[in-house]
């Protein structure tokens, strides 16, 4: 009868035939490195010295590469394999040594700001190896550690140029934006005033203002931060200029994350008060004061004229009801005419 030896050349024992039946050999991997150390904003290539041999000359092996979460990165220069990024895994069909080139070349990048800044999270890949005959041969061993880097906050929305009459509230900052990629960073944010005299900043929520330096300051990841700055409002103090003239206010954002090496700042956002005109206000007027007709008085000693515009002159006129029932004096820079009864003045409400 046959007689059957592990050869892979046909043979004769005492010229009987011989049958030559191939014996499988496991795949056998190596050179996984563990802790690959890299930054959240970078790649590297996991698999360099890994290793992937088979004795049996032409074995076909099918290559799976397991991410142990999908959501920590993702594999790319895949050559002819495929990966799928809902589950992590790359797959490949080749020879033993097509398959350790291909793996060698992956290159994993991390999904940024997973962890707050200055922690670190780690990739376990497990490389499963199949050549069809034996049982799958896996190694876990490769791992990346990724360290999460501080990224710079940034601002927008700002708007210049913002008009309001002196007399009224105006929200600065409703499409100001703060953002930071960087989860659980804690913001710290002021806003500046170019002069504290300008105006007043309120609505302050959690945050704090300070009237005397014009300074806002609140606390807060950069959805609340971006959240109270938009609820700002801002009150230009009534007539600081001439009635029709503008003042500008300029305000300072400064946003600093704890981290960065200078803090990010914007300084776009104005505001334009137009100086209105507010009407000149009297008052101490004193009815029935009595006087000898062969005596004066002075009627008006406690009367005021107050007028909260700046710089805004006044025409003031005094006008008796009849001018044949006396006389004014004393008229100062003014005019009086005793025709008319009629006392004329100009300057501003004080003079």
């Amino acid at each position: 009868m046959p007689v059957v030896i592990p050869a892979r050349q046909a043979t004769t024992i005492n010229n009987l035939p011989v049958s030559n039946v191939g014996i499988n050999h496991a795949p056998t991997l190596g050179g996984a490195v563990a802790n690959q150390v890299m930054n959240d904003n970078a790649s590297l290539s996991p698999f360099l010295s890994f290793s992937i041999t088979d004795s049996d000359i032409g074995q076909i092996q099918t290559v799976k590469v397991i991410l142990d979460n999908a959501a920590k990165g993702v594999l790319s220069n895949l050559g002819t394999g495929s990966y799928d990024s809902g589950t992590g895994i790359y797959t490949f069909i080749g020879t033993a040594a097509e398959a350790q080139a291909a793996i060698q070349a992956l290159i994993f990048t991390p999904n940024a700001n997973r962890v707050p800044v200055g922690s670190t999270e780690t990739t376990t890949f497990t490389v499963s190896v199949n050549d069809g005959i034996a049982p799958a041969v896996t190694d876990s061993t490769t791992t990346v550690v990724a360290l999460s880097l501080n990224d710079a906050t940034a601002l927008g929305g700002a708007v210049a140029n913002q008009v309001v009459n002196d007399n009224a509230s105006l929200s600065p900052f409703p499409t100001f934006s703060i953002t930071d990629p960087d989860i659980f960073q804690t913001q710290t944010v002021t806003v500046i005033l170019d002069n504290a005299a300008k105006g007043v900043l309120s609505n302050l929520g959690t945050g704090s203002y300070d009237s005397g330096t014009g300074v806002y300051t609140f606390f807060g990841t950069a959805a609340q931060v971006q959240a109270a700055i938009q609820a700002l409002v801002f009150t230009p103090n009534a007539n600081r200029v001439a009635v029709g003239a503008t003042e500008t206010t300029t305000f300072t954002v400064v946003v600093n994350d704890g981290f960065s090496f200078s803090p990010v700042f914007n300084n776009t956002t104005t505001v334009v008060a137009i100086s209105v005109n507010d009407a000149p206000v009297l008052g101490g007027a004193v009815a029935n004061q009595v006087v000898n007709d062969n005596a004066n008085l002075s009627p008006f000693v406690t009367f005021s004229i107050i007028d909260p515009d700046i710089f805004q002159t006044q025409t003031v006129t005094v006008i008796l009801d009849n001018a044949a029932k006396g006389v004014l004096s004393n008229l100062g820079t003014g005019s009086y005419d005793s025709g008319t009864g009629v006392y004329t003045f100009f300057g501003t409400a004080a003079q």
